[in-house]
């Protein structure tokens, strides 16, 4: 084979997964477009998407002179790099192939009912038993969730009348694929094939060991990362085991606009994270912000993808999301909704941002500075704690993004070796030793899965199968599956009286 010929194969692989990368964070919304919309409205929404793909593929598959980063001398790094994602998310649960924690009694009935009810789901209450009836009513209810990352392997699940468990391994893969396609676009992001890039996905995580170790002692199966028991930062691997369907896309789309230094299209990429998750939404927002007008004049941002895409997204999944029974909640700084003593709060608030962040920031000192979107990163990371919209998910999930570029900064910093000086060795040992202190957190997790799977008879209790038929006793359970899912006066609901295909 000629080196010409290998040199543009090695290029069609780069092309290919970065368009894997754009079909990833955009099927699922087209999906549901044309799957719980009615058509004369999600046919137009799929093709301004397809447009939007098509550009955005333009525009970031161009690596100018770069080297492709798939080639005979990296074969080894790409093997190990997928066979270690590949482990990881077996680890997390997603498929159900090992233990899964308490958050999957909630997620797995999401996933079956997307894969088995009508779209757009209606549940007709009168067919569930007494409790459920006492509690949700008799009537016919809508469903929302953001549910969104679940609808490509649904979509297949249904259309090729799949059955459960291979729906389940069918998930697994899809979820293989989206962490790939992210260590690979951050490799792409360094232009390099450093092993340190997927060591520092799975293990980056704040110091929570040692506050937790101090104020609570140790058990290697609890959830370190609420030791303040006021505010929680999530580790990449915590992330991935606990909001999969949140975390995944939105690594995804965070490092796609990072790709390029002028994206025009910019804007429109980084509105898809409301389908996932409303609240790494807002964490975004500022950063796609800063970047934007920071590359591209304002001419250049005014085009069809980036005013439509985000309008679309707004109304659709806006109205879908509002219409919910538990939708409401109010925005409250964190230290009024406690209720506890102020300094208390204050001073858990700093030893919060020290342990968690901050001793990164401290130790990168002026390395960390010139790294892009700095100064709007640790702002983010120092005010996300102070607010509270309607309960703590909105510190967990708000600050995804934000947590996601910090972990970029450690890994610019180790792999960066192009500085040899006195006080660069000095940093490097110490954020070392940080990074490994942190990795405590992630081992807690994985070391929870395994003796879990190893020692318990049921991998997971499931009382319920589905949320279309709860027919469960625990009435604390069927009100929380009602303030989270169910709709209720649809009929008379933007989404489902103007929007939905009913």
């Amino acid at each position: 084979m000629n080196n010409t010929g290998k040199r543009f194969g090695f290029k069609g692989a780069d092309d290919g997964l970065v368009l894997a990368a754009l079909l990833y964070v955009s099927l699922p919304v087209m999906i549901f477009a044309l799957g719980w919309l009615r058509l004369i409205y999600g046919i137009p929404i799929a093709a301004v998407l397809l447009w939007f793909i098509f550009r955005s593929w333009q525009e970031l598959s161009d690596r100018g002179t770069k080297e492709a980063l798939i080639n005979d001398r990296t074969a080894g790094f790409w093997i190990a790099t997928f066979l270690a994602v590949a482990f990881w998310v077996y680890l997390s649960g997603i498929g159900g192939l090992v233990w899964q924690n308490s958050d999957y009694i909630g997620r797995n009935p999401t996933f079956r009912d997307l894969c088995t009810q009508e779209w757009p789901i209606i549940i007709d209450l009168s067919k569930e038993n007494e409790a459920v009836q006492r509690i949700c009513g008799s009537g016919k209810v809508g469903y929302t969730y953001y549910f969104s990352w679940w609808l490509p392997v649904a979509f297949l699940v249904r259309v090729l009348s799949l059955g459960e468990g291979t729906g389940n391994l069918l998930l697994y893969v899809y979820a293989v694929a989206g962490v790939f396609l992210t260590v690979y676009l951050i490799c792409r992001r360094f232009n390099k094939c450093s092993y340190w890039i997927p060591v520092v996905m799975i293990f980056f995580s704040g110091l929570d060991a040692i506050p937790s170790y101090l104020l609570n002692g140790t058990e290697l199966t609890w959830h370190i990362e609420w030791w303040s028991r006021l505010f929680q930062y999530s580790s990449n691997t915590t992330q991935l085991f606990w909001v999969f369907n949140q975390t995944i896309p939105v690594w995804l789309i965070v490092i796609l606009m990072l790709q390029n230094n002028k994206n025009r299209y910019v804007i429109a990429l980084t509105a898809l994270t409301f389908a996932y998750s409303p609240w790494a939404t807002i964490g975004i927002i500022p950063m796609v912000l800063f970047s934007s007008v920071k590359k591209c004049s304002v001419r250049e941002l005014i085009n069809v993808p980036n005013i439509g895409i985000p309008l679309i997204l707004l109304v659709v999944f806006g109205s879908f999301y509002t219409s919910g029974n538990g939708s409401g909640g109010g925005l409250q700084i964190s230290f009024m909704y406690f209720g506890i003593d102020i300094r208390r709060s204050l001073l858990t608030y700093f030893v919060f941002i020290l342990f968690e962040v901050g001793l990164y920031f401290i130790v990168m000192g002026r390395y960390a500075v010139t790294n892009e979107l700095y100064y709007v990163i640790f702002a983010e990371l120092l005010i996300i704690p102070l607010i509270i919209v309607r309960d703590y998910n909105f510190i967990m999930r708000a600050s995804i993004p934000a947590l996601f570029m910090l972990m970029l900064y450690v890994i610019g910093f180790f792999t960066d070796r192009t500085d040899k000086s006195k006080d660069y060795r000095i940093r490097f040992a110490v954020l070392l030793a940080v990074f490994i202190l942190g990795g405590i957190t992630p081992m807690h997790e994985i070391n929870r899965v395994v003796k879990n799977t190893i020692i318990e008879e049921e991998l997971l209790q499931e009382d319920c199968y589905s949320y279309a038929n709860i027919r469960l006793e625990d009435e604390g359970y069927i009100a929380l599956v009602k303030d989270q899912h169910f709709v209720y006066d649809y009929e008379n609901k933007f989404f489902y009286k103007y929007l939905a295909g009913l």
